[in-house]
């Protein structure tokens, strides 16, 4: 809406194993203001790698830590946390766009299971991830 930017990225705390709460700094663009710090989760869900405005006024990010941590949100600045959070049905979110026509969003998120795939490579099995897209609707 060119009024408000927002700023991306993790507020680490030690270790060399994405130790990180993902972080959303919101801005006004005029002169600079902080109108809000959005702290989305403990110290293994990483990084918010994605942000993307709808015009309806709100934000949708994706975040992503450990293995099996992270998620995608939605969120209104001001409001004290996201108003949906898909934590549950999808970690490992890297990745978020909104469709053209503001009812669609699509995710894209890193699948497979860690011990599985830890289990596997002990065999010499050393599958690749994969990253598909996941359409939702809000309508």
């Amino acid at each position: 809406d060119g009024k408000t930017m927002a700023v991306a990225g993790a507020q680490p705390s030690g270790g060399g194993f994405v130790q990180a709460s993902p972080i959303v700094r919101f801005f006004q663009w005029e002169d600079g203001r902080e109108l809000q710090t959005l702290k989305l989760g403990e110290n293994t869900e990483g990084f918010v790698h994605d942000l993307a405005y709808h015009t309806d006024g709100h934000w949708a990010g994706a975040c992503s830590g450990q293995p099996g941590r992270g998620r995608y949100f939605l969120h209104r600045v001001g409001e004290e946390k996201p108003f949906f959070t898909g934590d549950k049905q999808m970690p490992n979110c890297h990745s978020i766009a909104w469709h053209p026509n503001g009812t669609r969003f699509a995710v894209i998120a890193n699948e497979g299971t860690y011990g599985q795939k830890k289990s596997m490579a002990r065999e010499g099995i050393y599958p690749g991830n994969t990253s598909p897209i996941h359409i939702f609707d809000m309508a």
